[in-house]
């Protein structure tokens, strides 16, 4: 009970006049829709306004029942702006007491024969409209797709040009990445020979100088042969004297001779004969 009362409390009735292009256009089921979407109760109806310029400007007017925050949320949905209505001016009063008699939204509709003759007209106005608005809009369709496809065309055509330079620009990049790939091979080439040139000279110095070392050798050696040849032959000739001079002592030894005095007769040519005479006889 307390619930239901605090809603009683908070629920509110808009009675509501709408000015502008509203009947005729379906203005009228667009609001049912509105209300509809947000559980209010109520109506929607045409006006008669002798003031009006012409039937479509003739106002609409709305009784709708609900909580204060739907009816604001209602109230600011109904400005509708399309091709068609075109709401200007909303005018509002609400009432905090009032009757719950509308069990939910509803169109309020005349007579038929009343709602029906205007509306075919304004259907027959709509489709002329939408025909003419339709060949227009073919016209513009026209004029745009052709002039797109002559902008789309130059721009391939442009895309092309470009395209092509870009070719030709990347083919002469190839080029010269061609020459200085092949100075880069001609370059190393001439390395590699100039290298196998110097190796070459520098192994030619090298046997020469080892030639050279082996001729030095050879001629230390055969020079140091031939001194050890000398030194041996002066050992031999020395050794031969020694023999001799022992051979003096013992003669000498054995005549009573002393053995300097011997070796005097001996190198002072003395004495040989006799030498000669005692080995003679010694013989026999």
């Amino acid at each position: 009970m307390s619930n239901e009362t605090e809603q009683t409390r908070d629920m509110i009735q808009a009675i509501i006049k709408v000015h502008g292009t509203v009947q005729k256009v379906g203005y009228r089921k667009k609001v049912n829709h509105l209300a509809l979407g947000l559980d209010l109760r109520g109506f929607v109806g045409n006006l008669e306004d002798p003031f009006a310029e012409d039937d479509k400007h003739q106002p609409v007017g709305i009784i709708c029942q609900g909580s204060r925050e739907k009816i604001r949320i209602f109230l600011k949905l109904i400005e509708v702006r399309n091709g068609y209505i075109n709401v200007e001016k909303v005018e509002v009063s609400c009432e905090e007491t009032f009757a719950m008699r509308y069990p939910e939204f509803y169109i309020l509709r005349g007579e038929a024969e009343d709602e029906l003759g205007p509306r075919l007209d304004t259907a027959v106005g709509y489709l002329k409209d939408i025909r003419g608005d339709i060949r227009t809009g073919n016209k513009e369709l026209k004029n745009a797709m052709n002039s797109g496809f002559e902008n789309m065309g130059e721009k391939i055509d442009r895309t092309n040009e470009n395209l092509g330079g870009k070719i030709d620009r990347t083919n002469e990049n190839i080029d010269r990445l061609g020459e200085k790939i092949d100075k880069g091979f001609d370059s190393i080439g001439e390395k590699i020979d100039s290298g196998f040139d110097n190796m070459g000279k520098k192994i030619d110095r090298t046997s020469e100088n080892i030639d050279n070392m082996n001729e030095n050798l050879g001629k230390k050696i055969d020079g140091g042969i031939e001194r050890n040849h000398q030194r041996f032959d002066g050992l031999e000739a020395k050794h031969h004297t020694m023999a001799e001079e022992l051979k003096c002592i013992g003669r000498a030894a054995e005549g009573g001779v002393t053995a300097r005095e011997r070796k005097a007769q001996y190198r002072y040519g003395e004495g040989k004969e006799d030498d000669r005479e005692e080995d003679g006889k010694d013989e026999d």
